[in-house]
């Protein structure tokens, strides 16, 4: 069935069910947004109303339009996506309501979102951020806080995605060579990334050979298990609320990372490969850096300069 023919069919299933007019405009007119946004059409379907894509959409409205979109009006939009979610796993066009598994409490938080709309931090406030959160982890002892900061450098140091840092393994690490092999990007390609040697190498290294030798993954729970994206999420709107006063989501620290970049030299081609991105066009709203261009070395040498000093 397409597209088009699907809404028909959902505007038809939402009248049989009796509700006003209004509450069926609201939830055909949040299913239209997403699939505008998403550019879908009848090849790309099923993707785009997969867990992954899904996150991806709720996770921008928070933290690329923090002026339209309130979280009370976010947590309306998952429960209109849900439920159309409900209507194509009855028509068997998608297989479950991915919506079902997302804890939506740590996906939108509990946190203030910044008034002023932004979705990076900028040099000075990460270099900052970073030199705290090094000086936290060699104060603690504790598991948990040592993996949740360990966490928070890695999307700082590196551009992954929440969902790609959740299944690195100890294996994947190679500390001689200082990189993350097996990363499994979005769309199934494998890379490998460095391992920044200035911020992440050693707490890195001291919270895996403290804690996990023993276990596949290296993010793991208390019990030992691997942890869930919104363990990710939870732990950066933890770290950033205690240290920034306001929260943000992983994607942020993912902008972080693409505009230092930019900033300090790399083109856009050098940004999509480094983050993974399969189409340029999706690296390209990077370009508003352009105007703020310095002559820099690129992120193994960002903060060399203030180390000298």
């Amino acid at each position: 069935m397409s597209v088009e023919n699907l809404l028909i069919q959902y505007k038809k299933f939402l009248n049989g069910k009796g509700f006003s007019v209004e509450t069926v405009k609201t939830y055909f007119d949040d299913i239209n947004h997403y699939i505008k946004m998403n550019k879908i059409h009848d090849s790309n379907l099923k993707v785009m109303f997969q867990e992954d894509s899904l996150v991806k959409y709720f996770e921008d409205l928070l933290t690329l339009n923090v002026d339209n979109y309130k979280k009370s009006t976010v947590v309306k939009k998952i429960s209109s996506i849900s439920k159309f979610l409900d209507f194509l796993k009855r028509e068997k066009v998608i297989e479950k309501n991915y919506i079902k598994d997302i804890n939506r409490k740590e996906l939108v938080g509990k946190y203030k979102l910044q008034k002023t709309p932004t979705n990076y931090l900028d040099q000075k406030k990460i270099y900052t951020l970073t030199k705290t959160l090094l000086t936290e982890f060699d104060k603690s002892k504790d598991m948990i806080k040592r993996r949740n900061i360990v966490i928070f450098l890695l999307l700082i140091f590196s551009g992954l995605r929440a969902s790609e840092i959740i299944n690195i393994k100890v294996n994947d690490i190679d500390f001689i060579n200082k990189e993350i092999k097996n990363i499994k990007r979005k769309g199934g390609k494998i890379t490998s990334i460095p391992i920044d040697n200035n911020y992440l190498f050693n707490p890195l290294k001291s919270y895996i050979e403290t804690f996990i030798d023993n276990y596949s993954y290296i993010f793991i729970t208390k019990q030992y298990k691997k942890i869930s994206r919104q363990i990710v999420y939870k732990a950066v709107s933890n770290i950033s609320m205690k240290y920034l006063g306001y929260g943000i989501h992983p994607h942020s620290l993912r902008h972080s990372f693409a505009t230092a970049l930019i900033v300090n030299g790399a083109t856009t081609a050098q940004v999509q490969t480094m983050l993974g991105h399969k189409n340029i066009v999706s690296t390209e709203i990077y370009e508003h850096v352009n105007q703020i261009k310095k002559k820099y070395n690129l992120i193994k040498d960002f903060y060399n300069k203030d180390e000298a000093n």
